[in-house]
């Protein structure tokens, strides 16, 4: 085989002959062009008709001319094996219809060294948007598995380019450039995946569309890398079921948040302080959610967790039945009922809301009696409670351990059925909820 590919050969191990120590080397071709020297050291050029490639102060610029149905290429001349990283920054100066741009992976026929694009991964940047590319895969010649456009950070200014092909799987990586986030997007093929077994140039590729394109473009390469890495399977000794810090292997959650990331059970330990005792340490807060009348909780379903309740100052309720907002008292007043009739005690809530009473005071100073309905709506509603008052009788004073309750969004009212000579008074109490 030429000389070229004698790299690929490096010793995998290699004895220490001062301690005796066997050395497992991985990394059998480490590759990196930043373009600081002349192009043709580490690349061919074929450039057709209009294309140019030019390499200087720390950059490659590629144009594409503008000839129809040209193609230029430029290829490394190292060869690299699988698994290996590609990794480029790249800019395109413009987007525009009659052109595809390839950075790829590309397998060389076995006897000519030269590619065969039998087995190709490759990103691909066409269209007119520069948030979007394509990534491609193919194996022994099939026609290339293509994704949809995915979304990436942009070619309008550099950014930052990964292909990973594995054994068993290829992975497309998308970030922006020298910067510490986690990458934009990930993308994987199994199908299709290129052959393990083959040797592989880095080409970079313009293509000019039958229909000429309107102005050439320039892609702006500030460095290609290749890692051209041998899998080694290695044992992790530290963790193994100890408890040991020093031992423990790190881990970092990123892209997602805690509450859709599983990472485990989580125990919130109390505080360590006696009480009464003198701390600066922080405190595990429990607290709630301040409610009122005109913005009452939804309906809770059987099941359903529940936030304390808190008034406006912070203070955790544990009246009964409702926030001070949700109170509402009623009253005849000063002037006694003396005839038959209906009384509103309190309107409709409004959606989802009732009515309900707590408790009564009742009395009659007349000397006939007077009968009581609570009703759920005037007239025909519903009949909630039903008393009678004695004439000249004690005051009465009913409380409801169990609240009286209106359909939802029904008016509460009062029915006197009075005796002449009858003379009553009522108080009520209750509160407004779901």
């Amino acid at each position: 085989m030429p000389d070229n590919i004698n790299d690929l050969f490096l010793k995998s191990m290699s004895a220490d002959t001062q301690g005796v120590a066997l050395t497992i080397d991985s990394m059998q071709v480490k590759f990196r062009e930043n373009f600081a020297g002349t192009l043709s050291t580490l690349w061919d050029t074929t450039l057709g008709t209009g294309a140019t490639a030019t390499a200087s102060s720390g950059t490659l610029t590629f144009a594409s001319g503008t000839t129809a149905s040209n193609t230029a290429t430029v290829v490394s001349k190292q060869l690299f094996t699988i698994p290996v990283k590609l990794a480029f920054s790249l800019s395109l100066s413009q987007r525009i219809a009659n052109q595809t741009f390839y950075v790829e992976l590309v397998s060389v026929d076995p006897t000519t060294l030269l590619a065969d694009d039998k087995n190709v991964a490759a990103w691909r940047f066409d269209g007119t948007t520069a948030t979007n590319a394509i990534y491609e895969v193919t194996n022994g010649g099939l026609t290339r598995l293509s994704s949809s456009a995915v979304t990436i950070t942009t070619t309008a200014t550099s950014s930052l380019f990964e292909i990973e092909p594995f054994v068993d799987e290829t992975w497309f990586h998308q970030n922006a450039l020298d910067v510490t986030t986690s990458r934009t997007g990930s993308w994987r093929r199994q199908s299709q995946s290129p052959d393990p077994t083959l040797f592989y140039r880095v080409r970079l590729r313009w293509v000019n569309g039958a229909t000429p394109p309107a102005s050439s473009t320039n892609a702006v390469f500030t460095f290609v890398s290749v890692s051209d890495n041998t899998e080694i399977t290695a044992e992790i000794t530290g963790g193994r079921g100890g408890t040991s810090a020093g031992q423990a292997v790190p881990v970092v959650l990123t892209g997602a948040a805690a509450s859709s990331t599983a990472i485990g059970t989580v125990t919130v330990s109390g505080m360590t302080v006696a009480e009464d005792a003198a701390t600066t340490a922080s405190p595990v807060i429990t607290g709630g959610v301040v409610r009122a009348a005109s913005a009452p909780p939804t309906t809770f379903a059987a099941g359903d967790a529940v936030r304390h309740t808190m008034t406006t100052s912070g203070a955790l309720v544990a009246k009964p039945f409702s926030v001070p907002e949700g109170d509402f008292t009623f009253t005849t007043g000063s002037t006694p009922v003396t005839s038959t009739g209906n009384q509103s005690v309190q309107a409709a809530a409004g959606a989802g809301l009732r009515r309900y009473v707590t408790s009564m005071q009742l009395s009659n100073t007349g000397s006939a009696v007077v009968d009581l309905n609570v009703r759920d709506a005037s007239g025909t509603g519903t009949i909630l409670w039903s008393g009678r008052l004695q004439a000249t009788g004690n005051p009465i004073d009913i409380q409801f351990p169990i609240p009286l309750r209106t359909a939802q969004n029904s008016a509460l009212f009062i029915e006197y059925t009075v005796t002449a000579g009858g003379s009553g008074t009522v108080n009520i109490q209750g509160f407004t909820a779901p």
